[in-house]
């Protein structure tokens, strides 16, 4: 069954403008809603291998170019669309001339669905065989931050917090852990918890946007403060961790939050464009109460 990611839409830039009252989140937003379109594009490359017909195998630059297609805004509140990846892939072809085989490349296209709630600050999608849930957020990141233009955004995916928990229990000793986090924008709600995080504090310090951690010990106090918060950081969508250790068997065990820890719904084969609209909405809202659940606690 297709597995439905969901992932959190940041503002990076001018965060703080946020915290001091000088920016809107709600303004963002409609940015966001007014100035997403299909003209943009970003490019990437990078090094890949392939095995020739002899069994040698051989290095090429992999070309890639992602843009968004069939943008509809569904609602004032949801963009739904395509994200496109075109990429370059090496083939054989015949030639008739020479009556050999010779090298080539052709384009391949393919595509994700993503359902956007813009004021929520949710995106769902499915990951396809070759074009996975990194792929997708960091295009997404680079094709939103050029539509908006006056702002800079990071999206990471969201985590079921008990899972994350469940999976570092799963370390006897945690040797190493380190995170990326960014301050969070989050809603009036919650913004009070998040802003009681440690981290938050060394951000509005420095001026900082991102924040790269790095613990190291033979033996990790997991339940400290600043384990904890980071906990919740990487929960709520604000960044990622790995940890690294030794299990309860005596092997060397990595968990990756991304990886080990996205929250996600198994959904239908099959699924219409109408549905899987549903069910999207549906998992935010999941997502939403859950939240409110665990702020309450």
């Amino acid at each position: 069954m297709p597995l439905l990611y969901l992932a959190k839409v940041n503002l990076n830039s001018k965060i703080f403008d946020v915290y001091n009252k000088k920016l809107n989140i709600k303004d963002v937003c409609d940015q966001i809603y007014a100035n997403i379109h299909s003209e943009a594009y970003y490019t990437n490359e990078q090094e890949d291998k392939h095995n020739d017909p002899y069994g040698n195998t051989v290095k090429y630059i992999k070309k890639s170019k992602y843009s968004f297609q069939e943008i509809n805004k569904e609602t004032p509140d949801v963009i739904t669309g395509k994200l496109v990846r075109t990429y370059t892939k090496p083939t054989e072809k015949f030639d008739e001339i020479s009556n050999k085989m010779v090298n080539t490349y052709i384009e391949e296209n393919i595509s994700i669905y993503f359902y956007y709630d813009v004021y929520k600050e949710m995106i769902t999608f499915c990951e396809r065989q070759t074009f996975g849930y990194n792929q997708f957020m960091s295009a997404f990141t680079q094709l939103l931050n050029d539509c908006v233009g006056i702002y800079d955004f990071k999206i990471f995916l969201q985590k079921d917090k008990n899972i994350l928990k469940d999976k570092m229990k799963e370390l006897r000793t945690v040797h190493k852990l380190c995170a990326t986090l960014i301050p969070p924008n989050p809603n009036e709600d919650d913004m009070e918890e998040l802003r009681n995080l440690t981290y938050i504090k060394q951000c509005e310090d420095t001026n900082a946007t991102k924040i790269r951690l790095e613990y190291v010990s033979n033996d990790m106090k997991m339940e400290s403060n600043i384990m904890k918060d980071i906990v919740t950081a990487v929960s709520r969508g604000y960044g990622d961790l790995t940890a690294s250790g030794i299990n309860h068997e005596g092997q060397k065990r990595k968990i990756r939050s991304s990886h080990d820890a996205a929250y996600t719904f198994n959904i239908p084969e099959n699924i219409t464009k109408e549905n899987i609209n549903k069910e999207s909405e549906k998992l935010i809202l999941r997502f939403g109460s859950k939240l409110s659940v665990e702020i309450i606690k």
